[in-house]
């Protein structure tokens, strides 16, 4: 069996029964509790930094630390000591 593609189930009987939950709402405040906004034009970026290796150091930074993953493997352990609907999990959901 080919693992590229989808299969889907048509049959009625095998998927009468399934349900879509809702999605939870993210926190109160999430965005401003969570992240420090600093938004900046092109055109200011590149005139205070000297090339565009300097942008592609900003777009690539994050490839090569280590924590790259870092909150999926926490919202795992979150699940795991409380279980999906505590606000911890819910948080780290969302980040």
């Amino acid at each position: 069996m080919r693992t590229d593609k989808p299969l889907v189930f048509y049959n009625q009987e095998l998927v009468r029964a399934f349900r879509n939950k809702p999605f939870t709402r993210p926190p109160q405040n999430f965005m401003t509790d969570n992240f420090v906004k600093d938004v900046q034009s092109m055109e200011s970026f590149f005139s205070s930094h000297q090339s565009h290796e300097a942008f592609q150091n900003v777009l690539m930074s994050n490839l090569t630390e280590p924590w790259v993953g870092l909150y999926s493997g926490m919202h795992e352990r979150s699940i795991l000591k409380s279980g999906y609907h505590s606000r911890e999990s819910i948080r780290l959901a969302y980040m």
